[in-house]
């Protein structure tokens, strides 16, 4: 993927293909004169999540992300960063592009709530946290695509990381709740009368319904508002967008599994499939249909 005499180390590319396999997919439609800095940036963030999802203690996870944010603002000794293969790559990276650490610090603090079994408060709460671990990836990658010239206005990548991420988080919402990892609102959860700890156990359709609607609501009210927004990108940073191909198809797949009357409490929807999924992500970097 690399043509950097010091590519990625091989692990974090297993990473970014285990835990954000839709980005590693997207990776192929950036250009490649940035192609290893956005490569970059995806698999900072996986190496992120790799973290969270196998910290067998919260102290753990905490202590390696706190790390990394040290690492970011400076706070490690410089000869122990530029020893980690991955982090001397994504300061490498930020440096190149003249880029502000202080977008992946939030992504690290955002994913700082992933070690915890707490839901979110409210819709708020998880735009904000969609936000710091999404939005930031696509406004990041418009940066680099642009290299300097025109990025876009930089509230675009607000409601695409919101509605990219809510409709991946539904899709991932059965694994989460087997996990702990609930991001179902609690006001949600409170309007429905049920405790974040019996939801594991949840048969009624129409209960879980009312927990999911709302998020696949919101998901296509913020992708409308990038619809809004797209027409003022410039074709270089499109492919930072590419997930977006993705967002209106799984809203629709996701509406239809959660209303056939066979629906079954957080059993797997079947994503896009994988020649439609590579279809849509082209035709989204490319032309910008989303």
């Amino acid at each position: 993927m690399s043509s950097d005499p010091n590519p990625l180390p091989e692990d974090a590319l297993d990473h970014l293909q285990s835990f954000m396999p839709d980005h590693s997919l997207a990776c192929g439609f950036i250009p490649r004169p940035q192609r290893d800095a956005v490569t970059t940036l995806y698999a900072f963030a996986a190496e992120l999540h790799a973290v969270t999802w196998r910290a067998r203690e919260p102290m753990m996870g905490e202590i390696r992300l706190q790390w990394w944010r040290e690492a970011l603002l400076g706070e490690r000794p410089k000869n122990e960063v530029e020893a980690h293969p991955l982090a001397s790559h994504v300061l490498m990276q930020l440096a190149r592009f003249q880029l502000p650490v202080t977008g992946l610090v939030d992504l690290v603090d955002g994913l700082m709530d992933d070690l915890y079994d707490d839901p979110p408060d409210d819709l708020t709460a998880l735009e904000f946290y969609c936000g710091q671990t999404s939005s930031v990836l696509m406004r990041y990658a418009s940066l680099m695509l642009a290299d300097g010239g025109d990025a876009g206005k930089p509230e675009t990548a607000g409601p695409a990381g919101v509605a990219f991420a809510l409709t991946e988080m539904i899709l991932q919402l059965p694994n989460h709740v087997r996990s702990g990892r609930l991001k179902i609102p609690q006001t949600l959860l409170h309007k429905a009368g049920i405790e974040p700890q019996t939801i594991q156990s949840l048969q009624d359709p129409e209960m879980v319904r009312a927990l999911i609607l709302p998020l696949l609501d919101l998901a296509q009210t913020r992708l409308d508002e990038f619809q809004t927004l797209k027409p003022s990108l410039p074709a270089a940073v499109r492919p930072a967008f590419a997930l977006m191909g993705l967002v209106k198809p799984r809203i629709k797949l996701l509406r239809k599994a959660l209303m056939s009357p066979s629906y079954q409490p957080f059993e797997p929807v079947a994503d896009i499939n994988p020649l439609a999924k590579i279809m849509r992500l082209w035709m989204a970097a490319v032309w910008g249909r989303v």
